[in-house]
């Protein structure tokens, strides 16, 4: 079983890094944590409004959109409840992920459901990479190609290529930023 020899996180000194064993050195606040979640499932979304509303129309757009934003929050707030129910029976002394979760929730199912526990995480590891390769591809061409016009637009004529490395390194400044408290907004 994962974590059988890990130490409680009670126990665990604070600590500068990552992880789910580790106690953060500055950790977010309720509002914090909110935020983060507001920010990551509904502004990098709102690129895309108005593309997906002219699609789907002024009378279906707004009902599909907070009913499948209802699915998508309903779904995490089981993950999470999953999680925890999870390190509670099987007396976790860590915080199992998203892959761990699942494939403790297949240990502790039907007999049916058992044998397929490595697949099930095998496939949650296989989506979760897929998902963030596909959000940070689709969001490297917006923002580049925003920006490429918005040089254009000031006679700035640089190659889409050129445009494209050059905001990957403005990004990879951000990507070395591993402390989501400096990213929060007290409220």
């Amino acid at each position: 079983k994962p974590g059988d020899n890990k130490p409680k996180v009670a126990d665990l000194p604070a600590v500068e890094g990552v992880g789910h064993m580790e106690r953060p050195k500055h950790p977010t606040s309720y509002a914090e944590t909110l935020t983060h979640l507001l920010k990551g499932n509904i502004a990098s979304g709102m690129y895309a409004m108005g593309d997906a509303f002219k699609n789907g129309g002024l009378l279906l757009a707004p009902f599909l959109t907070v009913f499948l934003g209802s699915i998508c929050v309903f779904n995490q707030h089981v993950l999470i409840n999953c999680a925890n129910l999870i390190r509670e029976r099987n007396k976790l002394n860590y915080y199992p992920g998203f892959d761990d979760t699942v494939e403790l929730c297949f240990d502790a199912g039907p007999p049916l459901f058992r044998t397929y526990s490595k697949h099930g995480r095998s496939a949650v590891n296989f989506f979760l990479v897929t998902a963030q390769l596909g959000f940070c591809c689709v969001y490297m061409v917006f923002v580049t190609s925003t920006t490429h016009q918005i040089l254009k637009y000031f006679g700035i004529e640089i190659e889409i290529h050129l445009n494209m490395v050059i905001t990957l390194a403005f990004i990879m400044c951000f990507i070395l930023i591993r402390n989501l408290k400096y990213f929060g907004i007290e409220i």
